[in-house]
């Protein structure tokens, strides 16, 4: 909860994606959605269960911009910067019903 709580209070949106992704990654990993497990398909298996399938802006995926945006330079970053700027409050809002989500499978009460 504290990074999803932190990119709802960030104002830059590129960065506001990027503590929303490492919510999910926090959170897949507790579910056990993690690399030694699925390797780099982690994100997509964790997407098909909590965020409604939601894991490709246009034609990124979203653990390939969260890496372009840390790791490139160049078009490459320019384009996964656009993407996270479009997209970075409706994927903000799937981590959120994602989070509630799992906090209702674990106590096992609808929250919803």
């Amino acid at each position: 909860m504290r990074w999803w709580v932190s990119g709802l209070k960030d104002e830059d949106p590129v960065d506001r994606f990027l503590k929303f992704y490492f919510a999910c990654e926090t959170m897949a990993a507790i579910e056990g959605y993690n690399r030694s497990s699925y390797g780099d398909r982690w994100c997509e298996e964790f997407s098909k269960k909590y965020l409604d399938g939601y894991y490709k802006l246009d034609d990124m995926s979203i653990n390939c911009v969260r890496n372009t945006l840390v790791h490139e330079v160049g078009e490459d970053k320019d384009k996964a910067e656009e993407l996270a700027v479009r997209h970075a409050d409706e994927f903000g809002s799937k981590v959120l019903s994602a989070i509630k989500r799992v906090i209702s499978e674990k106590i096992g009460v609808p929250l919803e």
